[in-house]
């Protein structure tokens, strides 16, 4: 039989030993409790509107027999412009000064573009394009927050940035008729990948319902910048039949990159290959105006 040597620990120990793991365990529910009255839940939402829109433009042409008019209007294309949805955790470092992590989806709004041609020389060829675009992003924002000490009416200041992922998204439908034959065409491009970057800055007023609940209203600015990697045809339909796999790589997929070399040597390029383009940067930048609940996690 094996012989356990330990030597049992003495009660004088043992108690010492309970003791300190008692007065840790105390500490540690201290502290615990001391930062859970520190943090609290942020749920907002709001309408933000884009405050450097791209330019589009709408054209309506007619061709006759001994001219051609066309008439072309401009219409802003506000990427950044939508409602905003969000929620974000935060800690009080003391009164005045706190830190929190808000994370946000924007559902742009859609605008359409236009683009109508008639030809009463060419069999009365008519065709019509509608572009659809809008903007499906997400956004994380760590910020720091300097407010006064006031109760009831508290007003604050916050400064952040502003990291984002989604895409912008481009819906075709074009119909066309030539002697009285008709057809319809519908396309979809997303154009997403890599980061969008920026900052934002925020003034708000708090108001305390009690101790545990507020409520909020904020105006902030962001300056937004996404610079996506590829664009690429997702759906393509014509007259509701399904020619997607009809479409080449080179034909679908577009890769964007700061600098590319495009050697013209008179032979057909690779279709398995992705066209190349030079990066566009599509504005994202707002003004946000939104309220939300606060809620804060002491017990």
């Amino acid at each position: 039989m094996i012989k356990n040597n330990k030597q049992p620990v003495p009660p004088t120990n043992f108690n010492k030993n309970f003791k300190s793991i008692i007065l840790c365990g105390i500490l540690i529910l201290a502290s615990s409790k001391l930062y859970t009255q520190n943090v609290y839940l942020k749920f907002q939402t709001g309408y933000q509107i884009s405050s450097n829109p791209s330019s589009g433009q709408n054209t309506v042409s007619n061709t006759s027999s001994t001219f051609t008019t066309t008439t072309t209007t401009s219409k802003n294309i506000g990427l950044g412009t939508g409602l905003n949805f969000g929620a974000a955790i935060g800690y009080d470092f003391s009164e005045n000064i706190s830190t929190e992590i808000g994370v946000n989806y924007l559902l742009g709004n859609k605008y359409e573009l236009t683009d109508e041609s008639t030809n009463l020389n060419m069999n009365n060829t008519y065709n019509n394009s509608i572009s659809t675009i809008y903007s499906r992003m997400l956004f994380i924002n760590p910020s720091f927050i300097l407010k006064s000490s006031a109760t009831k009416l508290n007003p604050y200041m916050r400064l952040g940035i502003v990291m984002g992922i989604g895409s912008v998204r481009s819906e075709n439908t074009t119909e066309s008729s030539m002697n009285n034959i008709s057809s319809k065409e519908y396309t979809k491009f997303i154009t997403n990948g890599g980061l969008a970057w920026g900052a934002n800055g925020a003034i708000g007023v708090v108001h305390e319902l009690n101790q545990q609940i507020s409520i909020y209203a904020e105006a902030s600015i962001q300056s937004i910048n996404y610079k996506p990697k590829k664009s690429e045809l997702v759906e393509a339909e014509l007259n509701g039949n399904d020619i997607l796999n009809t479409y080449s790589n080179r034909e679908k997929i577009t890769e964007f990159s700061d600098k590319y070399t495009r050697v013209d040597s008179g032979n057909i390029p690779n279709p398995n290959q992705a066209k190349e383009s030079a990066r566009i940067n599509l504005p994202l930048s707002n003004l946000l105006l939104q309220i939300g609940l606060k809620i804060s996690l002491n017990k």
